[in-house]
């Protein structure tokens, strides 16, 4: 051989030099999204529209809220809002729409189930929801 080395083994403490590569990570970073999930305006348009026909039925509104109607609060839009998340009642096909949305734009790759609740639970709410994305 060309290279007269020798290779000793240091553990951990008494290996005063080193390096990156040689230490173990000791706590995870934090996972940076590049892009944060929003509510897209034609969306928002159609849950607001959605909402006002639920709310000309006067019995469903109360079905579908499971006894949470007296915590929602409307917001200056005209929306009604669980906890900052708007409802989304069960009109048309929206809660698809909101779910082929998150899974298909560009930014993310098939999240899963639970990441995929856990961000659009941030902006939404129905009942039933985790039930319906997973």
């Amino acid at each position: 051989s060309d290279y007269d080395c020798e290779i000793r083994y240091h553990p951990c403490k008494s290996n005063v030099v080193a390096d990156a590569l040689s230490r173990k990570e000791r706590a995870k970073p934090r996972r940076v999204r590049a892009m944060s999930m929003t509510i897209h305006s034609n969306i928002k348009a159609k849950i607001l529209e959605a909402q006002s026909e639920a709310s000309k039925n006067t019995s469903t509104p109360i079905k579908m809220l499971k006894g949470l109607d007296n915590q929602f609060e409307r917001k200056e839009d005209g929306g009604l809002y669980l906890a900052k998340r708007i409802w989304v009642p069960v009109y048309g096909n929206l809660r698809t729409l909101i779910m082929n949305e998150a899974h298909a734009t560009r930014y993310f790759i098939h999240p899963g189930a639970d990441k995929m609740y856990y961000d659009l639970r941030g902006l939404y709410w129905w009942p039933g929801m985790k039930k319906d994305i997973a």
